[in-house]
């Protein structure tokens, strides 16, 4: 009855399911029933709320008592997040409608508050977004109220409301969406309709939009309004299509580890049904359109959304065992959106007279907006990556050093380091938003990191800061020829130390003395009692290495627990160029021997995994001589290949042209190469291989070795 009378009395234009509202263009199982009646009387109220999903409210006040009447406190959308952090303020909720305001508060805000007052036989017209109370005064008044979706509505419902109703998991009613496809689905029919059978006139002359209940008429003044509106729903369906769009990125990117790269997505599954669009997410109750995750070994089949799955929620169970389904194939959408966008082209042409050329740049620049906002990793493809790393293994955080799944850890696109979501947002920064980026600086690159190990680099880095001016005034020569002469000493009694324990504990102290009074002399204040760190240890090193007749503790050149480049930084003078230049290569480089510490891969589980023996007869001087060459290459990134090298012996070394194929290549590309690796095989015990971070540059018949880690391969260097 309510419903027909309005339906008699009020304008078309302001009715449910009118020819200005978008709902009606649904199919007539998506159309929800938007009339309600509320009846308020003396003293009650209703909480601060917004229309949903920023739909417009219509209230008309039919019947009441005499000398009552409400009264409407309207808060402008525009300041919208300022509304909601005043009611925070207060301690309530827009979105959960748990509080009501007083108006002597109100007056305190830094927003505009309209106060309307609403008698019998008023309407009050709601606009999108905005928020409300209402106090009822006097005696009992009956509202009936509807809510409707226009062209200049559906945007701000889209882009701004649907998202915070998705945070607090309130149901949407009014299938935006949808909403947007069909009614961009029929405008663009009844304009191609229209255009065929008026093929000689003027399509600015007329322009025939139906709708269920009526028909609108537009003429040449109008045409300007429906390219916008035709713009505006292109806009929104391109940015479902792309953020439903799951993208294979290459490596090196946040969400993955230096090289990492994941399968390509397989085939979606159909739903199957008649019914399309008529399903929601069982999490955050939001509409889905058209792709999502299924799990079908629940009891009661569930459906979840791209956003609730790229953030870890799906089904508790079988969050592993959850396929992607699809209404309609996300082709066919795109080839429709490719259509809509002619149909677009054509008629902007007709409206402003510009070029094609010029449209056609128009429609690409809107394009690429599009993509930019939906981000370098669109939601769908987050998604499909939390399943995916759901299977692998867990990940320690460099700053608290918990484990996490990969999905929760963010990789740094400079040094590699991982952030876990809590300390992401200890920082004040939103995961979510900073995965979906292509690249990422860490909060160690930025030196804004609090962990132990950041906090001890902050300190050396500022000791080295406060050391520099001092050690400038010594001399490097005279502090070279101390300075080898020392470390010789050094090395010769830690050759003795099996012999004599007592001995070499006395030497070293000598030696500490020595270096003390060698270097820091009484010319220089700021820096004479300052001692080499670690020096006091020796003794208990060398006491533990006699008992075990291991003499390598002191061991220079050999990389034991003190080195050259160790001494010299503790010294001040690891960045003295003409000092390194100066010092012997004995002394100046470790040895090539790192190999020797590389941990195989066992490719069959029988044998024990341990380090490689080092009398194999497979072990050549030719290999040899290669693994030097790369190791060097590694190590020293901006040397020469082709300079004269002190660590190799030149009697073995081939020119880089007789090298092999696979060797030649590392030289030129290293930066498609990991690390050196050797590989234990039933054939060959000892076999040389090479990490492999870009397939791409690796030639089709070279043969590759699988890893023991998922997602990596390897690369035999020669037989």
């Amino acid at each position: 009855e309510w419903k027909h009378f309005i339906k008699e009395n009020l304008l078309p234009c302001f009715q449910s399911q009118g020819p200005n509202d978008l709902i009606s263009n649904l199919p007539s199982y998506l159309r929800p029933e938007t009339h309600t009646l509320d009846i308020g009387s003396r003293g009650t109220y209703t909480c601060g709320k917004m229309e949903l999903v920023g739909s417009i409210g219509h209230h008309l006040m039919m019947s009441s008592e005499p000398d009552s009447y409400r009264y409407w406190f309207i808060i402008p959308r525009l300041y919208k997040h300022e509304a909601i952090q005043f009611w925070r303020e207060k301690g309530g909720d827009i979105l959960s409608e748990n509080l009501f305001i007083q108006a002597s508060d109100l007056k305190n805000a830094s927003f505009p508050v309209f106060i309307v007052k609403q008698s019998y036989g008023d309407y009050i017209l709601l606009p999108p977004d905005s928020i409300y109370q209402v106090l009822n005064v006097g005696g009992t008044s009956v509202n009936v109220t509807w809510n409707t979706i226009t062209t200049k509505s559906l945007p701000i419902s889209y882009f701004n409301s649907l998202p915070d109703f998705r945070k607090s998991a309130k149901p949407e009613t009014f299938r935006i969406k949808a909403i947007a496809y069909y009614t961009l689905q029929k405008i663009i029919q009844n304009i191609e309709s229209h255009s065929s059978n008026n093929s000689n006139s003027n399509i600015d002359q007329l322009v025939l939009v139906k709708t269920n209940l009526n028909e609108i008429i537009f003429n040449g003044n109008d045409i300007k309004y429906l390219v916008d509106t035709v713009s505006d729903l292109l806009e929104i369906f391109n940015h479902i299509l792309q953020t439903e769009s799951i993208l294979i990125p290459k490596p090196n990117y946040p969400f993955c580890s230096h090289g990492e790269t994941i399968p390509f997505l397989q085939p979606f599954k159909y739903f199957g049904s008649e019914r399309i669009q008529d399903r929601k997410c069982d999490n955050c109750n939001s509409d889905i359109f058209n792709r999502c995750y299924h799990c079908s070994l629940c009891i009661e089949t569930k459906d979840y959304c791209f956003d609730c799955v790229s953030r870890g929620f799906g089904c508790e169970q079988h969050f592993k065992e959850m396929i992607l389904k699809e209404y309609i194939s996300h082709s066919k959408l795109k080839n429709y959106l490719i259509h809509f966008y002619q149909v677009f082209k054509n008629l902007y042409i007709q409206q402003t007279g510009q070029r094609e050329e010029e449209v056609v740049e128009l429609i690409q620049n809107r394009l690429a907006d599009t993509i930019q906002r939906c981000g370098f990793l669109t939601v769908a493809t987050l998604a499909y990556h939390v399943v995916y790393f759901s299977t692998q293994s867990e990940i320690d955080c460099h700053r608290c050093e918990k484990s996490f799944k990969k999905f929760s850890i963010i990789f740094c696109t400079s040094c590699k380091q991982k952030f876990c979501k809590d300390c992401v947002g200890y920082f004040g920064q939103d995961f979510n938003e900073l995965i979906r980026d292509q690249s990422w600086t860490c909060y160690s690159c930025k030196i804004l990191c609090d962990c132990k190990t950041c906090i001890l680099k902050k300190e050396v880095l500022n000791q080295e800061v406060n050391l520099s001016p001092s050690m400038s005034s010594l001399s490097s020569l005279s502090t070279l020829s101390t300075l080898s002469s020392t470390l010789s000493s050094l090395n010769n009694q830690n050759n003795s130390n099996s012999l004599n324990n007592n001995n070499s504990n006395n030497l070293i102290d000598s030696n500490s003395n020595i270096l003390k009074s060698s270097y820091f002399n009484g010319s220089n204040s700021n820096i004479i009692d300052l001692t080499i760190p670690n020096i006091n240890n020796f003794n208990n090193i060398n006491s533990n290495n006699n008992n075990n007749n291991n003499n390598n503790s002191l061991n220079i050149n050999g990389g034991g627990s003190v080195s050259t480049l160790q001494v010299l930084s503790k010294l001040g003078l690891a960045n003295n160029s003409t000092l390194m230049a100066s010092l012997p290569s004995q002394i100046s480089t470790n040895a090539a021997t790192n190999h020797s510490r590389k941990r195989p891969i066992v490719l069959n589980n029988d044998k024990p995994k341990g380090r490689p023996a080092k009398n194999l007869r497979e072990w050549t001087n030719s290999h040899k001589n290669i693994i030097t060459l790369i190791e060097n290459l590694r190590t020293k990134p901006n040397n020469n290949p082709s300079s004269n090298n002190n660590n190799i012996p030149k009697a073995f070394m081939k020119p880089l042209d007789q090298l092999p194929e696979l060797v030649s290549l590392y030289i030129k590309r290293r930066e498609a190469f990991g690390g050196l690796l050797w590989a234990k095989t039933k054939q060959i015990p000892l076999l040389p291989c090479l990490w492999v971070k870009d397939l791409s540059v690796i030639p089709p018949t070279t043969k590759l070795l699988p890893s023991l880690k998922v997602g990596k391969k390897i690369v035999v260097l020669f037989y």
